[in-house]
């Protein structure tokens, strides 16, 4: 009896770090899962988020673009006359080359 105690409450701490890693990863990266997609729907930069467009990758940085922050998940270029603090379109260079780009989420 005191075994299936100890198993229900090893179950329950699991499910619950579990359920608190999903939450986690949807608070910061907009999707739901244990961990984000590659690269995330979401990313937080220049004090802001944006999201991740349904457009394809580019193979670089598009001309008129410089770096503008590094994350966990990349390379942050912005236009260089882009307004400033928060550029509308940033773009996000992963660990594999592609250039995804990313819209503010929000008004600036």
């Amino acid at each position: 009896m005191k075994r299936l105690a100890v198993g229900a409450a090893l179950v329950v701490v699991a499910a619950a770090c579990l359920g608190a890693r999903v939450m986690w990863v949807h608070d910061t990266f907009g999707e739901w899962g244990v961990s984000p997609a590659s690269p995330p729907l979401r990313i937080s930069t220049l004090g802001r988020d944006y999201e991740r467009s349904e457009l394809s990758p580019l193979t670089e940085a598009p001309p008129g673009f410089r770096q503008v922050d590094t994350t966990d998940r990349g390379t942050v270029f912005s236009p260089i006359e882009a307004p400033k603090p928060s550029p509308v379109v940033v773009y996000l260079q992963d660990d594999e080359g592609r250039v995804w780009s990313y819209a503010l989420v929000g008004g600036p």
